[in-house]
């Protein structure tokens, strides 16, 4: 039986527009790019973009192949792909999708074939993905649910004195 976000705290909102869409997917390459690469490469890129394409950081989801050819001349094709695919999962994570890696490949495809799974996922009257079915979408909550509740023991921990840290 599907459920609203009223008796289901754990339904996900199912982003329909292209506006959220391109929200999540530069969520997604800023996610990938700082964390592998740091914030200075992350504003570096967006430097580059803004000065020889006039593409801003909102703009970058609607010109993903001007972005992966910077990927490319910046990184060279093997390590471009590499960040791609961190893209993607990242992407996929988010959604509660599963990531399978693909060879031929591209961002674009993988964002395009995200956006078509999201669409053909069950939708409940109220516009909200079914997440207590299970599946990845459950899966991802509960990790994120033991990532805060670990990160709220170890701070608690910190903050008595009861860590002990070996160097």
């Amino acid at each position: 039986m599907k459920e609203n976000t009223e008796t289901n705290p754990k339904a996900l909102p199912v982003k329909d527009t292209v506006k959220e869409n391109n929200g999540e997917v530069k969520y997604a390459i800023e996610n990938a790019i700082f964390t592998l690469l740091g914030q200075t490469v992350l504003f570096s890129l967006y430097k580059h973009l803004k000065d020889n394409y006039s593409i801003s950081p909102d703009e970058i989801p609607d010109h993903l192949e001007t972005f992966v050819k910077t990927l490319e001349r910046t990184f060279g094709m093997r390590s471009a792909r590499t960040i791609e695919r961190a893209i993607a999962k990242r992407f996929y994570f988010r959604h509660g999708l599963e990531f399978v890696e693909v060879d031929g490949y591209r961002l674009q495809d993988y964002i395009e074939d995200a956006k078509r799974q999201l669409n053909h996922s069950a939708i409940t009257p109220s516009g909200y993905r079914n997440v207590e079915s299970g599946g990845p979408a459950n899966s991802c909550c509960n990790y994120v649910w033991l990532r805060s509740w670990l990160l709220k023991q170890y701070a608690h921990r910190a903050h008595k004195g009861l860590l002990r840290i070996r160097i």
